[in-house]
């Protein structure tokens, strides 16, 4: 039988990983016999219990899904490799699952370089005694196959590559952030409903979903909105770092919170939902205004084009891509519409001459004359421009959060058409409305990029204002 404290305490299984003892885990390993059955917990315990679960009395039935608030450094990506490995090798699944059908563990994270910090989790555990080592059948960068057919998978939120399996254990690691990653291309709420069916023939199978907090929205805020303080099958588990992580102590962290702020530092250790964020735009709205299967637009004569290219020097991998955009507005009974017409992306590193020409092409085929410069744009996009094709640079007046606004208004307005581009979509779900001391709004992404949607929102905004004047590329930097 799975019993997870147990396998920490032994010497024989998970005992020797924790080289500095257990006792600055104690809190953990009160989670642990909860999601385990336990039917009593010392006096101790069960007030670290009732404090992160607002619940007066244990669970008086299986834990099917449970969702994590904890602070950043509790120790959350250890806990994942903790219990991927123990349901893996001792879940028992195999009596649940059909003859030749292989029972996985997944594990999904918002992207591939958090991912492999948990597969070194994993890897450590299992070299780190014989039975262990002679447990696994396979190893893979990022998979575990053991010997009794269990598999342990890291993918990053995907619903096409998590469809069709049978699972005993799923893990969504930091899914509160699963939607700012451009690796994880689904929203939270959306991956959740598609793998909840891959868990159904497991009778002993668990969701669980760990994560520092963020905003109030999103799936970890509806579960825990839901379902704290409340007994029934989903337990929710919120704690701050210093609860959990108890080599670290809140006045030490305070040193943090004048350089995070107030809000910030509250969600990132004190595991509090933020109130000073909102979404940029419902995924209905986001939704509705992508054409299906329209990636762009060519030119028709008659149409005034507009432009919008976000800059970078291109010099680092990884960094700010250079993308341009180009939008046109139609008169259709009365109202406007604004069409987002091509997007181009050029991820560094690239050549800065070659990308020029290639958006200078672009211009000369939509007719595009006149480029709007961002003032803190690099120098050479004029000059280049210019002696290339003599189109002129002019600075452009309005910063991003205007830009953003304006957007969001059409959008709501149900005036605007996006082109089917997957890289824009997780963009524009990305954006957030910041509240800044003195009431301030600011509109920006909190990870990740939003070049494309940059541009997409400058030439979208440039055709909104005028259709009969001449046409503009406006290059932010």
């Amino acid at each position: 039988m799975l019993d997870i404290v147990k396998a920490i305490q032994d010497e024989k299984a998970l005992r020797p990983y924790f080289k500095d003892g257990l006792d600055s885990w104690k809190n953990w390993l009160v989670f642990f016999k909860v999601i385990s059955g336990y039917a009593k917990l010392s006096s101790q315990e069960m007030a670290v219990f009732q404090e992160c679960t607002g619940l007066k009395k244990l669970p008086q039935k299986p834990i099917k899904e449970c969702f994590l608030c904890c602070g950043r450094r509790s120790g959350k990506s250890t806990i994942t490799a903790i219990l991927a490995v123990c349901y893996a090798l001792w879940g028992g699944w195999e009596k649940y699952a059909s003859p030749g059908e292989s029972v996985k563990v997944f594990i999904i994270a918002t992207n591939m370089t958090q991912g492999k910090i948990i597969k070194g989790y994993i890897d450590a555990i299992l070299e780190m005694s014989n039975s262990f080592r002679a447990a696994v059948k396979r190893a893979l960068s990022d998979s575990v196959e053991l010997v009794n057919g269990v598999e342990i998978i890291i993918k990053p939120a995907s619903v096409r590559s998590t469809r069709g399996f049978t699972c005993g254990l799923v893990i969504l690691e930091e899914c509160a952030f699963f939607r700012f990653e451009e690796e994880s291309t689904i929203r939270d709420k959306e991956l959740y409903t598609a793998l909840k069916p891959s868990l159904k023939t497991i009778k002993n199978s668990l969701m669980i979903g760990l994560s520092t907090p963020f905003a109030r929205q999103g799936l970890l805020w509806e579960k825990y909105n839901t379902h704290f303080g409340k007994p029934g099958s989903t337990l929710i588990w919120t704690a701050p770092t210093w609860r959990l992580n108890l080599t670290l102590t809140k006045e030490e962290l305070e040193e943090e919170k004048e350089v995070m702020g107030e809000a910030e530092w509250g969600a990132e250790y004190g595991a509090n939902f933020r109130e000073d964020i909102s979404s940029y735009l419902p995924t209905s709205i986001i939704d509705r205004a992508i054409v299906d299967g329209q990636t762009v637009v060519p030119p028709e004569d008659g149409n005034y084009y507009f432009g919008f290219c976000d800059s970078s020097e291109g010099l680092r991998k990884g960094g700010d891509s250079m993308t341009f955009a180009v939008a046109h507005a139609e008169q259709y009974d009365q109202e406007k519409i604004l069409i987002l017409d091509l997007v181009m992306e050029f991820q560094p590193p690239f050549s800065p001459e070659q990308v020029i020409t290639d958006i200078g092409e672009v211009c000369k085929r939509y007719n595009i004359e006149r480029i709007v410069q961002d003032r803190h744009s690099i120098a050479w996009i004029a000059a280049d421009f210019w002696n290339c094709f003599e189109i002129q640079v002019t600075p452009s007046d309005k910063n991003k959060s205007q830009i953003y606004e304006l957007l969001a208004v059409e959008m709501n307005k149900n005036t605007v058409e996006l082109l089917d581009n997957q890289r824009l979509r997780s963009q524009i779900m990305g954006l957030h409305r910041f509240v800044r001391s003195g009431g301030m709004v600011k509109i920006d992404h909190i990870r990740g990029h939003d070049d494309l949607i940059n541009s997409a929102a400058g030439a979208i905004g440039l055709a909104l204002a005028s259709e009969t004047e001449r046409p503009e590329i406006i290059v932010l930097g």
